[in-house]
């Protein structure tokens, strides 16, 4: 019989796989890294999210993979730095809406894949318990 933390680990690895293989042929596509596809969309998403730092507090991201992800997006076009003050902002270029547009309706699919089936306000009692289990975890 599974324990909680084994069931725990499977459910993230089915979902870990099943979101990056709805996203491999789009890094094909544009030849970039889930990472970079990832920060596009995280700043895409959350627009407040606009410096390296918030990005790799938000993710839990080492700061050296979101440093090379960046760079290589700046220099790719999508992205661009804007200094205010003592603070490098990031900035998405209108070269990067194909790709935001696309993962975000991949990100749909992933969503609606998982939650097939679930009602409105199982979907509401599943994201509370979501969050009560990432408080206990960052308090363990």
């Amino acid at each position: 019989m599974k324990t909680e933390a084994g069931n725990f680990l499977t459910m993230r690895q089915v979902l870990y796989h099943l979101y990056m293989s709805l996203f491999e042929e789009l890094q094909i596509q544009y030849g970039l890294t889930q990472m970079e596809i990832n920060i596009l969309l995280r700043l895409a998403n959350n627009p407040q999210l606009d410096t390296a730092a918030q990005l790799v507090e938000a993710g839990k991201l080492s700061k050296s993979q979101v440093s090379m992800a960046v760079d290589h997006l700046v220099k790719a076009g999508f992205l661009q730095r804007r200094m205010e003050g003592r603070r490098i902002h990031l900035q998405l270029q209108s070269s990067a809406l194909e790709i935001v547009e696309e993962g975000k309706r991949r990100q749909r699919i992933f969503g609606d894949a998982v939650l097939h089936g679930i009602s409105s306000e199982e979907r509401d009692q599943l994201n509370t318990q979501l969050e009560e289990l990432k408080e206990a975890a960052k308090k363990a």
